[in-house]
């Protein structure tokens, strides 16, 4: 039976948890961690404790004085602590009620997930084809790295991706540059650049997209963080995606351009190296 970790607390998933006043629901409150277990091990494990609190401090969220970097990590491998791999999500969220006025900032978690087919990463054989999103754009603030609760726009990302059988799909920023797709962080490669759009332009603080930014100049390619339109993908010589439990998935196709793999090969040789040498 799949099981649910609620603050440190093991039950069936099918048990019953939440209030009618849990603020998640009620106003998105709340923000969540998604990380790759492999063999009892969170990929990265640092990097996404780091995010989160960040994130929290920014939504005023607050830990007991002695949770740890360890107790993050226990928590997160109650659940699935035996060899496989697993995608794990932690949820936390503003405990207590109110309105949109909190009565209280302390912090509730929820450790859940489901296990993964595949040992880390594997690169997809077949080159995605891509599709452009344009029912909803991100607005780009101070806030629109975090990965919250308040998910709406990639929602219906992935309606219209079902509705329309696309593989995936690009978001767009209200100046109608590309973002980021729908639950990945978007790359070019230009010659020797590899290019990301900086977090500024609105996508998520994804931790591989990280990671890749860090390692990928030793791999001889020169990182840039820069603005990527339409024209700027049509013209790419590769493009790819990546996320903490695909890794990186290479595109094949968007409109009537074709894209190569070689180097996204290199970069995905890379993140799996750096991957088992994570802490």
């Amino acid at each position: 039976m799949n099981k649910v970790n609620f603050n440190g607390q093991i039950s069936p998933s099918s048990s019953p948890i939440f209030q009618v006043s849990n603020r998640a629901f009620n106003y998105g409150d709340g923000l969540f961690e998604t990380m790759r277990i492999s063999e009892g091990k969170i990929l990265f494990l640092s990097k996404h404790w780091e995010r989160l609190n960040k994130s929290m401090k920014m939504l005023h969220l607050h830990w007991p004085n002695d949770f740890t970097i360890e107790d993050f990590k226990q928590e997160c491998l109650k659940i699935y602590p035996q060899k496989g791999d697993f995608r794990v999500r932690f949820t936390a969220w503003r405990a207590g009620t109110g309105l949109y006025t909190p009565n209280s900032q302390e912090t509730h978690f929820l450790v859940s997930g489901n296990p993964l087919d595949s040992a880390p990463y594997p690169f997809n054989s077949q080159g995605l084809s891509l599709h452009r999103f344009t029912e909803k754009a991100i607005h780009p603030d101070r806030y629109s790295w975090i990965k919250s609760t308040n998910a709406l726009i990639y929602v219906l990302a992935g309606i219209a991706k079902q509705a329309s059988d696309w593989e995936d799909c690009l978001i767009l920023n209200t100046q109608g540059r590309i973002a980021e797709a729908s639950s990945s962080n978007i790359f070019l490669i230009k010659g020797k650049s590899l290019i990301s759009p900086p977090l500024s332009e609105g996508g998520i603080a994804g931790i591989v997209r990280g990671v890749l930014l860090e390692e990928a100049s030793h791999a001889g390619f020169l990182v840039e963080e820069k603005s990527i339109d339409e024209t700027a993908l049509l013209a790419a010589d590769e493009v790819f995606l990546s996320n903490s439990i695909a890794g990186i998935k290479w595109v094949g196709q968007y409109k009537n351009s074709t894209f190569g793999q070689e180097k996204s090969r290199q970069l995905h040789s890379l993140l799996s190296k750096t991957a088992k040498k994570s802490t």
